[in-house]
């Protein structure tokens, strides 16, 4: 026979598993919200590097491309998002995975004749940034001896 401590007990694990149930529901919609921004994020940072990238001449070891105030215009743009990602990357506001996808594209456009010559105006707009780029560059001629 069931005895009215039985079903209270029966409650109690039911309210206690209930408010289990609902912890979790409300930590995995935290994470996936958060996994969702995160993406969002890294999509903007990617449609404004492919907008920069698109408007630039296709040879960038080409130092004549400095001539034309367009080609300029998008290597700040580009110099200004570099630091921004460095910025966030130092600040730890995103993983290192990305900060590693980052980082690798960077490694790769400033091997442009173009846009090394350009930095060299510039550089000194971005104190924090370029002292990384000088190791990151440096450490990339390492890589290849």
């Amino acid at each position: 026979m069931i005895t009215l401590e039985t079903i209270k007990i029966f409650a109690e694990v039911a309210v206690i598993f209930g408010g289990l149930i609902a912890i979790t529901s409300f930590v995995i919609g935290i994470r996936k919200q958060r996994e969702i921004s995160q993406f969002t994020f890294f999509a903007e940072y990617t449609k404004r590097y492919q907008e920069i990238v698109t408007n630039l001449p296709e040879d960038m070891n080409d130092v004549n491309v400095l001539e034309d105030e367009d080609t300029r215009r998008y290597l700040r743009v580009y110099f200004d998002l570099c630091n921004e990602e460095y910025f966030l990357y130092t600040k730890k506001q995103i993983s290192e995975e990305v900060w590693d996808e980052w980082k690798d594209g960077i490694k790769t456009t400033f091997r442009k004749e173009a846009i090394l010559e350009y930095w060299k105006e510039r550089k000194t707009s971005y104190y924090d940034f370029s002292k990384y780029l000088v190791e990151l560059l440096k450490e990339e001629s390492d890589e290849h001896i």
